[in-house]
């Protein structure tokens, strides 16, 4: 289950991961109550989406005037189709190096993949593309610890600021255990930033693996904050397992399996899914 990006910030809070003080804003009205930011606040729509700068939904005040005034222009908007019904005010960092950190699990390799890069606020597939040298990919074993070594001798292949070797180390770790203990198919921070108030989560990409929902009843919270899609809706009556996602490739496959399957490789040819439908003997019967 893909989370909003407030939501994984609060993993941020479970995790002891420094991240920028934020405030969450559902109606105009919440902005009567004290919001107790320093200005200048980013004002951030909530969508599983990307392009949301492009699309108008970041916006960063230097005053309450335009902090409302941007609130009002973003709350409510569509971005691909996402209606923007929650928005989140942060704090605006002064950033001085941005980078790239991810922890996912390569099924191929049946290990977890963690990626770091030096070059953070960008498209990472674009660097991947362009310059494979500067992301660092390193695989771990599930039964096996990240060990303080093994980070240290990843932030120097990824040419990280050695200053800054302690810190980025500390949060390295707690992402690391935020995904492992927190039960996460995917954690990623773009950018992960070096700031004037230290090594800060500037962003928030999470996805739960949602067989572990016994062992976390904060995972319901969540689920119960997530809209669901109209298709979806509408999938789920005829009892059909069907997610609507933000691509071109329409995917139907024979059980869970084969469908996450040829995601990946629809993903490693340069593709995007924009759904995919996963059915069971009944449901073809029916069909």
């Amino acid at each position: 289950m893909d989370l909003f990006e407030y939501q994984g910030k609060s993993l941020y809070q479970k995790f002891n991961i420094n991240h920028p003080n934020s405030k969450l804003i559902k109606n105009l009205n919440d902005l009567n109550d004290p919001i107790n930011l320093n200005f200048p606040v980013v004002v951030k729509a909530q969508v599983q989406v990307g392009g949301r700068g492009k699309a108008g939904g970041i916006k960063v005040a230097k005053d309450i005037n335009e902090l409302t005034q941007y609130s009002e222009e973003i709350l409510g908007m569509d971005i691909k189709g996402h209606k923007v019904e929650i928005l989140l005010l942060e704090e605006a960092s002064n950033i001085l190096e941005e980078y790239y950190i991810s922890f996912t699990l390569d099924r191929s390799e049946k290990k977890y993949l963690i990626m770091l890069s030096a070059k953070g606020g960008m498209d990472i597939e674009q660097v991947a593309e362009e310059n494979p040298d500067d992301l660092v990919k390193f695989h771990v074993s599930p039964s096996e610890k990240l060990t303080s070594s093994t980070i240290s001798e990843l932030i120097n292949k990824a040419n990280l600021n050695k200053d800054h070797e302690e810190s980025l180390s500390e949060i390295i770790e707690n992402l690391y255990l935020m995904f492992t203990e927190g039960d996460c198919d995917l954690v990623e921070v773009n950018p992960l930033a070096i700031t004037d108030n230290g090594v800060m989560a500037l962003d928030s990409k999470v996805s739960l693996d949602m067989n572990a929902k016994y062992k976390h009843p904060y995972f319901d919270d969540f689920e119960q904050e997530i809209p669901i899609p109209e298709s979806e809706k509408n999938a789920k009556e005829k009892g059909l397992n069907f997610i609507k996602l933000d691509g071109s490739v329409g995917i139907i496959g024979n059980g869970a399996g084969l469908v996450m399957s040829t995601l990946d490789v629809v993903a490693e040819n340069g593709g995007k899914a924009a759904t995919f439908l996963i059915l069971v003997a009944e449901q073809k019967l029916r069909l």
